[in-house]
């Protein structure tokens, strides 16, 4: 991009210019049949394929289009009239440079990068080669959670990506970028937006950016066509190239918000009443952004455009249903290892108050590891004072919030309620597998009146599976018990919530990922799951019909439990006890089924009841066994079953026992490093070693896996240490998500 120079004529005379841009604007193209389309081809329904110049005079209804300013020469001389036409000059780079956050560093986007330079390339290429393959010049589309960092995406894109791009292969460039809630004059509002033409609310955006920000405020409403043909026009004559050879390039942040907007009567297409709900919400998009779409494909016009907004199915369908090829950049929460290091840089800057570094800070750690990499919440944590929208709460109905329990204990989040869930950052993607956010807590119902028992006592559990306390020092390892008892919970009132007047409800793959042989069908009291009173202790020393509680602490071979129901051979419903076990002191070790039988005998001697089902939930890696020889009336969750089990809480059960050297008991330490070629009493030396270190000065904390290793082995050498080089575990086992090494990028607790 050229710099600033002295303020261009607004108006042109000459009739040259009318007819340049006459022919500059794509009046159509002919499509890979050979048949004439029209630019109107953001066809949503496959028959609107009409011009709009042609549907407009076919129409007597919309004479309100002819008010749109459709002429760069109308619009200059428009804005010669309008106040501040003398300081107005142009400088979009003012525009991207007021609008980039204070921290500089991108990370964790090499992925992001490298997908929108294969973009670039592939536009210039089909543009220099006047390709008609219209797949080779899409727009691409940046759809993501919000504060994963689209915004600054796309400035990074604006500022630094297009600008070398372009430069490398000596092209003349216009890099704009457009939002809709960066300042108070790109501020979306709804009221004021929808009672304009749809095409204004993109055409005065791209006048202010190209205008470094300056407000464009006037009662006309001004056409996409306009604004970026003038724009295009004035910007050749300051870089001094033709027209057709400057490439613009734009960024368009937020583009949800377009996404359902209302358009006006006034303004509504001939079809408009005939159109469906899902595709009422898109005409808005559809009016506002066919011109601009058009641009991108016309070799006349150079244009390339990048859409961010938050992730949402609707945006995704409002640009593919164009018919407009689009190529998907991803743009991914920061892995872990990348949010450390984002961390240390916003660390320093954090307020003086909080004297403790992030790494051996429990309860912010805690706050950490919910905010589940979104670069944004981890900005929050560091500094309460920004970002204050990170924590705001989010209304769900009941209806919502059945199928939401549903579908989250079973798995699978249908598409109806991953769009909802994604826009409010309550689900996000690990590895392409839906998982909601550990803070589900800010989820709330609009209303318990008239109160619906079993969605409350949903909502009220949902709440507790919010992952560990922040305010609360315990160990994290020690949360699997309740972990366990509460996702348990949740499938039981889900199963209750599908069938609201039975008496009894039969509960069916309540430990999804174990291994059973011989199992009684086994019920429900659903009224006394219904009416059980939350005001109940969660700890209880009888099983109670209604909810899975803890039992007391110090209890011998139970860790919860609850009444559930058999049917006898008369039909006859008797009690039982449904008894869970929840053992984490095995880890990397292998447990032989005779062990796990150990602990299923254990627990049924310990329950009162004659008819005992136990679920022996250790995540441990066990030796290969046949499921027959399982124990009757008994589960037993293998490793491999996991991630079945937690299903889309895997981050909040991954939060309550993850492994840090920095934080973590010596229990948890030791059971991290028993293993192969290590044995539990060297495991539990090179436990309280690691255990001792664990300080308060930044240069004495672990930031890699070397730097612990280091530390392991020169222990090792110290005469009586318990243990030796070559017992401390592999890589793959010090490891921890926020060590800075590469060779943890993609690692898990569950590998």
């Amino acid at each position: 991009m050229s710099s600033a120079g002295s303020k261009p004529a607004l108006v042109a005379s000459s009739s040259a210019a009318s007819k340049r841009q006459a022919a500059n604007s794509p009046g159509g193209h002919v499509d890979k049949r050979g048949r004439t389309q029209s630019n109107d081809e953001d066809d949503d329904e496959g028959n609107d394929t009409q011009p709009v110049s042609t549907r407009a005079w076919l129409s007597p209804i919309l004479p309100s289009r002819n008010e749109l300013i459709t002429s760069p020469d109308d619009l200059a001389t428009l804005l010669a009239t309008l106040p501040g036409a003398e300081a107005r000059v142009p400088d979009p780079q003012l525009t991207i440079t007021r609008a980039r956050h204070s921290i500089d560093s991108l990370l964790d986007r090499s992925e992001t990068e490298a997908s929108i330079t294969a973009a670039l390339e592939r536009f210039i290429e089909a543009v220099r080669e006047r390709s008609t393959e219209r797949s080779r010049y899409p727009i691409a589309l940046l759809a993501a959670l919000p504060g994963c960092g689209k915004t600054r995406m796309c400035l990074e894109v604006m500022d630094r990506i297009v600008p070398a791009f372009c430069s490398q292969r000596h092209i003349p460039s216009l890099c704009l970028f457009l939002n809709f809630n960066s300042d108070a004059a790109s501020t979306w509002r709804s009221y004021e937006e929808s009672a304009r033409h749809p095409q204004h609310a993109i055409a005065r955006r791209l006048l202010q950016s190209y205008y470094g920000g300056a407000e464009i405020t006037t009662n006309r409403d001004i056409s996409v066509n306009a604004a970026l043909s003038l724009i295009r026009r004035t910007e050749a004559r300051r870089q001094q190239v033709l027209e057709q050879r400057l490439h613009i390039f734009i960024a368009m942040d937020g583009a949800t918000r377009l996404v359902g907007a209302h358009v006006a009567p006034q303004f509504q297409e001939p079809d408009h009443a005939g159109l469906s709900l899902e595709q009422a919400n898109r005409r808005f998009w559809k009016q506002a952004l066919t011109d601009l779409q058009v641009a991108c494909r016309s070799f006349t016009t150079p244009t390339w455009m990048l859409v961010a907004g938050t992730m949402s199915s609707a945006l995704k369908q409002a640009v593919t249903n164009s018919r407009f090829f689009v190529l998907p950049v991803p743009l991914s929460p920061l892995r872990a290892v990348y949010a450390a290091r984002l961390l240390d840089i916003a660390d320093p800057k954090a307020p003086s108050s909080r004297l403790l570094p992030w790494r051996v800070n429990s309860k912010l750690m805690a706050r950490i590891d919910q905010a589940a990499g979104l670069p944004r919440t981890l900005l929050h944590i560091i500094d309460p004072t920004t970002f204050l929208d990170t924590r705001s709460s989010v209304s769900i109905d009941d209806a919502t919030l059945e199928r939401v329990v549903r579908d989250g204990v079973q798995g699978s989040i249908m598409q109806h309620d991953s769009d909802f869930l994604e826009s409010e950052a309550l689900l996000i993607y690990r590895k392409q597998a839906p998982v909601f956010h550990p803070d589900i807590s800010r989820v709330e119902r609009p209303t318990t009146a008239p109160a619906n028992l079993v969605m409350a006592a949903m909502m009220s559990t949902l709440h507790k599976l919010q992952g560990p306390d922040p305010n609360k020092a315990f160990d994290l390892w020690q949360s699997w018990e309740a972990f366990c008892a509460i996702i348990t919970n949740l499938r039981i009132l889900s199963a209750i919530a599908a069938h609201p007047n039975s008496e009894y409800v039969q509960v069916t793959n309540l430990f999804p990922g174990s291994t059973s042989s011989r199992l009684p069908e086994f019920f429900v009291n659903a009224s006394a799951w219904r009416d059980y009173s939350e005001d109940n202790p969660d700890r209880r020393n009888q099983p109670v019909d209604g909810r899975v509680c803890l039992t007391p602490a110090g209890y011998t071979g139970v860790d919860s439990w609850c009444t559930v129901y058999v049917k006898d051979n008369n039909g006859e419903y008797t009690p039982a006890t449904l008894a869970l076990q929840a053992k984490l002191d095995q880890v990397e070790d292998c447990v032989p089924l005779s062990t796990q039988i150990e602990y299923i005998e254990k627990a049924q001697l310990n329950c009162p009841s004659s008819t005992t089902i136990v679920a022996l939930l250790t995540t441990a890696r066990m030796d290969k066994f046949d499921p027959s020889d399982v124990p009757p009336n008994a589960f037993i969750l293998p490793r491999q079953g996991y991630k079945e089990f937690v299903a889309c809480f895997e981050l909040i059960a991954d939060n309550v026992w993850a492994y840090n050297p920095h934080l973590s008991s010596i229990p948890r330490l030791a059971s991290q490093f028993y293993g192969k070629g290590t044995t539990l009493a060297q495991a539990r030396a090179i436990a309280e070693v690691v255990n001792a270190s664990q300080s308060l000065d930044p240069k004495k904390q672990f930031r890699t896996i070397r730097d612990l290793r280091t530390y392991l082995e020169k222990h090792a050498r110290v005469p009586n240490s318990g243990f030796t080089i070559q017992s401390i575990p592999k890589d793959a086992v010090l490891g921890w998500p926020y060590a800075d090494d590469l060779v943890m990028e993609d690692s898990s607790i569950t590998r």
